[in-house]
């Protein structure tokens, strides 16, 4: 077809040069009229086979919550060129197209096009999207020059947030008398009067907080027995998330590092609303990757800090080695006194991982509360009856919990979650209820 337009264009364009030379030789008035055509011609030549000048806007919120539907306007200006444009509007990976189209054919004639298109997607998960790529291929209609396909980014972006969920406030507010920057790490203060608990005595302690009673009552007869008082300051924790592959069993949309995320943000913003001060951490296994956090803080600012990190998680490449935490964390720890939420999966592959997370939050005086998402509901909703069995294969087993609960010290407390079973609330009950 592209052929058959070329000769006949051609076998035009060789009669109206030959007619307009003849005209220009013989002075004679009728001919003239050659070179009118050949003008009338190449004015047409120029418009039909000029490369298209085309541009977008677009035009969305720039936040939402997962699950919101959101609407999409692109305007679409076509200045030159005629014939087809087949235009795909941004429908990203993790949104749902629910309304309208994001392809469109356009025919454009001599006439300038300045149209808007409506669509509108669904966000099925947190994160950070690029949502300004617009790709376009035109197809021209003489044929002469070939078509063009391009891609044109808007470089525009939209931040999907988890949906924060309602939590009920602690009755008991923590809050110190004592007005702590909160941008950085903050000292939780003297000591006070008030009784916390008793524990085993680690190197350091005074010997006047030792409960000579207690440690005479004692299992083994042995062992010495202090008493520990709350601190003036800011209580804190610190969530500790893990992003590692034992983690993300289900699908890009629905896993257990997207429930780990939604539980944190839900509780940071009740944590932070009764006093505390709240910290964020990611948890990877390579020596060579910073691990991204937010120091332990108070105040509503924080809270933006948190949600930014939390959006940008992403899952890491399975390695073998020891989880990187670095020495901030385990600084903030020292410094704040703080309860550590670890957030993962509890896996086969990575039981000596996490114990000895533990034992060395442990060592640094600190207390772990291990939220262990499980993996059955999630695997069933998405797999086939006859994977079941492979699928209870890669779970914890009996002996498996007996050897972690061996390993795990005693100031570390395991709460068995399942997502699709349990909502938020009832996890979040149970730390609570351990941090009162």
């Amino acid at each position: 077809m592209v052929n058959q337009w070329t000769k006949s264009l051609m076998a035009i364009l060789v009669a109206g040069s030959i007619i307009a030379i003849g005209a220009a030789i013989s002075t004679t008035p009728s001919l003239i009229a050659g070179i009118l055509t050949i003008v009338v011609f190449l004015i047409i030549l120029y418009e039909l086979e000029t490369n298209p000048e085309i541009r977008f806007e677009i035009k969305f919120p720039e936040k939402a919550y997962v699950g919101d539907t959101i609407d999409i306007t692109v305007r679409t200006i076509i200045a030159r060129g005629i014939g087809l444009f087949d235009i795909s509007l941004p429908v990203v990976k993790s949104f749902d197209l629910v309304d309208g189209n994001n392809v469109h054919i356009v025919y454009k004639g001599f006439r300038y096009i300045d149209e808007e298109f409506h669509y509108k997607v669904r966000a099925l998960r947190r994160g950070i999207f690029q949502m300004g790529t617009v790709s376009f291929s035109y197809f021209p209609s003489m044929g002469i020059i070939n078509g063009i396909s391009e891609t044109v980014d808007l470089k525009k972006e939209i931040e999907i947030t988890p949906k924060i969920l309602a939590q009920e406030k602690l009755r008991r507010k923590y809050r110190t008398r004592v007005r702590f920057p909160r941008a950085h790490v903050s000292n939780t203060g003297p000591v006070s009067t008030d009784f916390e608990n008793i524990r085993e005595y680690t190197v350091g302690d005074p010997y006047k907080t030792i409960n000579w009673k207690a440690s005479a009552r004692s299992a083994d007869g042995g062992s010495l027995l202090v008493n520990q008082y709350e601190k003036e300051g800011t209580k804190s924790v610190i969530f500790l998330i893990d992003g590692n592959s034992s983690i993300l069993r289900g699908t890009d949309e629905e896993n257990q590092l997207e429930y780990a995320i939604q539980f944190a943000l839900s509780s940071s913003r009740m944590f932070l609303a009764s006093g505390f001060g709240v910290g964020m951490w990611s948890l990877q296994s390579n020596f060579n990757e910073r691990s991204d956090y937010v120091l332990p803080s108070s105040g509503m600012e924080n809270m933006r800090r948190i949600t930014n990190m939390l959006l940008r998680i992403e899952k890491t490449a399975a390695r073998k080695g020891k989880y990187n935490l670095g020495k901030a964390f385990y600084h903030s720890l020292l410094e704040t006194s703080s309860t550590v939420i670890l957030m993962t999966s509890i896996q086969n592959d990575n039981i000596t991982e996490i114990s000895d997370i533990c034992k060395k939050i442990a060592s640094y005086r600190g207390r772990t509360i291990l939220v262990d998402i499980v993996s059955y509901g999630i695997l069933m909703k998405y797999s086939s009856f006859s994977s079941l069995g492979s699928i209870f294969s890669q779970t914890m087993q009996a002996s498996d919990w007996k050897k972690i609960a061996k390993n795990i010290p005693g100031r570390t407390m395991v709460i068995h979650w399942d997502p699709t079973s349990q909502k938020i609330g009832h996890a979040a009950g149970i730390v609570m209820g351990v941090l009162r």
